[in-house]
Formats: structure tokens, C-alpha cells, sequence
């Protein structure tokens, strides 16, 4: 029963929140409703602009033998995680047009707003596999093992990059934002400059 009430009270105070907010930004003025934009609202709807890849590669690696060994060690890395492309509007222009007939906002992105992150990779989604290590004097090294797997890495990002991830975040920055502004009234210009 206390967990059904806090529930309630719960509910209650998120609406009571949203009510507040809806009312902070809209005001009565001679019978029409005027919605009002800032550079803060601007901000926290772009951060749900992100495209999100779910990407894996590979690395084949030959050691090759040493003068007194018959032949080469040969291992593969195999590594899968996620790569995200977003959007930092510190990196960007931002004008609202203080015209209320002719609502506006300008925003344009400098070069290097849109973000790609490192991998995100989860322990279990690395793996080497061993393919021939016949030599007994020169086995297949903890640093052989690193280099494979922070080359495969490197290559999860640059895939996600060759495959179009900046635009690809840059139009659905532009598509969130659009959208937003539109359901406030506001007609957009959005502008990237080279990525």
C-alpha cells in the first residue's frame, strides 16, 4: 500500500512539473497562446540527435618466424561494440529571430560539431583466436595480443566514419530540430559547415 501511494505521489508531482513547464513556456497574450524558444531548450533537444552503429571487425596477424623456426604464428582478433555519432551545440551559431511575426532560428554547426565517440566495447566482445603457433621459442606475446585488438578498435571507429556516421548524424540533428522548432511555431535554417 506505501508502495501504491509514493507511486501516486510520484505521478502527481511529475505532472505538477510538467504543467509548470508548459506554463513557463507559453503565455497568454490577447487570447492567443505565444510559445516561447531559448538557447537551453535548443541544447537539450539536440543531445537526443545521435545516431547509434553497432559495428564488429576483424584483424588477421602473421608473426612471422624467426631465422631458426620452421614457420609463422598466425592469430586473429575479433572485436564488436558500438560507435555514436552526436552533435555539440557549444560548436554552434545560434540566432532566434526577436521579430515575433517572422519566427526564426538560425543555427549553424562549425566544423567539428558533429562528434563520433571511441567504441564502446564490453569485455566479452573481444576475442582472439590462435591459428598456428608452432614455434616454442617465440610464442605469441601479451603485447601482440594488445596491438591486434587496439588496431581492430581503431578500425571500428574509422568503419563507422567511412560508412557515413558524420552525415548521417548531421541530418538527423537537422530532422530533431526541425521538428521541434516546427511544433513551437518557429520556422529553421540549419546549416553544417564542412564536417
Amino acid at each position: 500500500m506505501k508502495k501504491l501511494i509514493g507511486i501516486i505521489v510520484l505521478v502527481v508531482v511529475v505532472a505538477i512539473a510538467a504543467g509548470g513547464f508548459v506554463y513557463l513556456l507559453t503565455r497568454d497574450s490577447g487570447g492567443k497562446t505565444d510559445i516561447m524558444v531559448n538557447v537551453g531548450d535548443i541544447k537539450k533537444i539536440a543531445q537526443l540527435a545521435t545516431v547509434e552503429y553497432h559495428i564488429s571487425a576483424y584483424l588477421f596477424e602473421e608473426k612471422h618466424r624467426k631465422i631458426y623456426e620452421w614457420l609463422s604464428t598466425k592469430y586473429m582478433a575479433f572485436v564488436s561494440g558500438k560507435v555514436k555519432g552526436s552533435v555539440d551545440l557549444n560548436q554552434a551559431l545560434i540566432e532566434v529571430s526577436p521579430d515575433p511575426k517572422n519566427r526564426m532560428v538560425k543555427i549553424t554547426f562549425r566544423k567539428g560539431a558533429v562528434l563520433v565517440s571511441d567504441p564502446e566495447i564490453a569485455p566479452e566482445n573481444i576475442k582472439m583466436i590462435t591459428c598456428a603457433d608452432p614455434n616454442i621459442f617465440h610464442k605469441i606475446s601479451d603485447a601482440d595480443r594488445t596491438k591486434a585488438v587496439s588496431d581492430v578498435i581503431a578500425h571500428l571507429k574509422q568503419a563507422a566514419i567511412e560508412d557515413g556516421i558524420m552525415n548521417k548524424t548531421a541530418a538527423e540533428a537537422k530532422e530533431v530540430l526541425t521538428t521541434f522548432l516546427q511544433s513551437l511555431g518557429y520556422a529553421s535554417q540549419i546549416e553544417f559547415e564542412d564536417k
